[in-house]
């Protein structure tokens, strides 16, 4: 009987093995980057702002008057709950921002790559981007932080009344952030692809009277032409007068039943005498239950513009 050697053949089986090693250790990988990605919990961001301004005069009429005063940047948005104000920035589509870190997953990645060449680098770049998400927010847009869809007709509606002029913390003056903004956004818009379903949008600048742009009809974000004369309409605006919100709410309800607006952005800076707050809130209710008003209040805490936001399912911005 031939003599059996026992080590030459535990050494033969060994290259087998060795062979399988790499195929485990992907295994591996992919599972913990599967385990990271169900573990991971979303944490909702959050700022907060301070600030306070002074308004100038109501008008002559008694339908409105600015009495400002600094207070906390926080409210409530079209649901009641809290959205903390920092330099008027709210999340374009209220989206929580992700905090991730994962130090000794990278870890774990480097080694098994360090036992074994052959892991795939897909795998490797998904463990890797994944480690490196963080909660930076991005780059504000729309109008004051509220998002501006070129697919949908809109109306913006902006105070020009004289407590306009009043110095703001980052411009000149509220007139100058407000134009600034309007014009920023429009811009915004004329280049995003959704403009292709025929969104539209008109102005209505408002104090003591009342000025509409265009005078008829509305200007389509697709239209080459719609950005310059914008530009020419808006950089003309100055501040003077009073803070007349029915009458521009007067002027603008032809235009929201005639045309179909969609979406409202209804700025200002004073704030109005209780009689006429409840009538203007009682006028809004005329307008179609389907609309959506945004409100957006400077250098002062409107109860308002954040009651004319809650009933109208838009979102309420107060830049202090």
């Amino acid at each position: 009987m031939p003599d059996i050697d026992f080590h030459n053949q535990t050494w033969q089986k060994e290259p087998a093995l060795h062979r399988s090693r790499p195929f485990l250790i992907i295994a591996l990988a992919m599972m913990l980057l599967l385990l990271f990605a169900l573990l991971s919990p979303p944490i909702a961001g959050s700022g907060s702002g301070h600030g306070s301004a002074d308004a100038g005069p109501g008008n002559g009429n008694g339908r409105g008057n600015a009495n400002n005063a600094p207070v906390s940047a926080t409210t409530p948005d079209r649901a009641g709950t809290a959205v903390d104000q920092e330099n008027h920035s709210v999340p374009a589509d209220n989206s929580p921002t992700v905090a991730t870190n994962a130090p000794g997953l990278t870890a774990i990645l480097q080694e098994l790559q360090n036992q074994s060449p052959i892991v795939p680098s897909l795998a490797a770049e998904k463990i890797q981007s994944a480690s490196q998400a963080t909660s930076a927010p991005g780059s504000r847009s729309g109008f004051l932080g509220v998002e501006v869809n070129a697919g949908k007709k809109m109306l913006f509606i902006v105070d020009t009344s004289g407590s306009m002029a009043s110095q703001s913390p980052e411009h000149a003056s509220r007139l100058d952030l407000m134009k600034e903004e309007l014009i920023t956004s429009i811009r915004q818009a004329s280049h995003d692809p959704r403009k292709k379903y025929g969104g539209s949008f008109c102005i209505i600048a408002y104090a003591s009277a009342v000025q509409a742009f265009p005078e008829e009809g509305r200007l389509r974000f697709s239209a080459s032409d719609s950005l310059p004369k914008v530009e020419r309409f808006v950089d003309a605006l100055t501040a003077s007068g009073g803070t007349d919100m029915l009458l521009a709410w007067e002027t603008a309800e032809p235009l929201i039943t005639g045309t179909e607006i969609q979406v409202v952005y209804f700025l200002s800076d004073g704030e109005v005498d209780d009689s006429i707050a409840s009538e203007l809130l009682t006028f809004l209710q005329r307008l179609p239950k389907k609309l959506v008003i945004n409100t957006f209040s400077l250098g002062v805490s409107s109860e308002l513009m954040r009651q004319i936001a809650g009933q109208h399912r838009g979102k309420y911005v107060e830049k202090l």
